[in-house]
């Protein structure tokens, strides 16, 4: 009885306790017997056949749902997965435009920076041109002023002769005239056919008393216009004129020489 009564305090003492159901049972131990039949219960009757089945049907049910859900989730994931593909597949595409539109830049760019420097030493040459041109325009001028001071003075000195020789021609016929003049009055009729004037000279002195020298004016003071040159003096027509042609813009001066002289 005593040893017993140890069973059961030993059994009921809390570390002990493991299950609920069995603290339940060993509470309500109050021999030994009592300890041994709530350690080791009766087994349990097995469960009927009908409910065992509903409880698979159930099972199956719920395994089915399951897997339906799963291939639902797996259909999702495959979806997403072609539509990451696609969309991967696009970047990449995209990426491989971009990077041939930087390197098409990137050519133009080196292509556009030689041709800035070709423009730039075009420029330079064509300044440098421009300028060497300018210089020679101007050397051009200057010679070109000199060249017209040199035809200047050399018109006046052929003007001067000019002069003097249609002076001189004006006392030889002068001259000639008055030798005329003495042998008619010395010697009379007969000798008035005797003139010491030749009938050519005569002649030469008849159209020299109708000659008309044009003389041109001198170029302006700003110097000659671009473009054109001194003015030769014309030769003689059939008049026997020996004057040039006088100046587009300015009036010419005329020596007369008088046959009456």
């Amino acid at each position: 009885m005593a040893l017993a009564r140890l069973v059961v305090d030993l059994n009921r003492r809390p570390p002990l306790r493991t299950d609920y159901e069995l603290d339940q049972r060993l509470e309500a131990a109050e021999s030994l017997s009592d300890v041994v039949d709530a350690l080791a219960p009766v087994p349990r009757s097995p469960a009927p056949w009908e409910y065992e089945l509903t409880e698979l049907r159930d099972d199956v049910a719920s395994l089915e749902a399951s897997l339906a859900a799963s291939e639902a989730s797996l259909r999702r994931e495959v979806d997403l997965r072609l539509k990451a593909e696609r969309l991967c597949n696009q970047a990449s595409h995209v990426r491989n435009a971009a990077l041939a539109n930087l390197r098409r830049i990137r050519l133009d760019h080196a292509d556009a920076a030689r041709q800035l420097v070709a423009t730039n030493i075009a420029l330079e040459q064509s300044s440098q041109a421009a300028t060497a041109l300018e210089q020679r325009c101007r050397r051009l001028d200057k010679s070109l002023a000199d060249t017209h001071k040199v035809i200047l003075h050399a018109r006046e000195q052929f003007m001067a002769g000019i002069s003097s020789y249609a002076a001189q021609l004006r006392q030889l016929r002068e001259y000639l005239e008055q030798s005329d003049r003495q042998s008619s009055a010395s010697g009379g009729a007969s000798s008035a056919s005797a003139s010491a004037m030749p009938a050519a000279f005569a002649t030469f002195l008849e159209e020299l008393g109708a000659l008309q020298l044009a003389i041109p004016p001198p170029p302006e003071a700003s110097g000659p216009s671009e473009g054109s040159g001194p003015t030769p003096p014309a030769s003689s027509g059939s008049s026997g004129s020996l004057g040039g042609a006088a100046a587009k813009s300015g009036s010419s001066t005329t020596l007369t020489v008088d046959s009456n002289n």
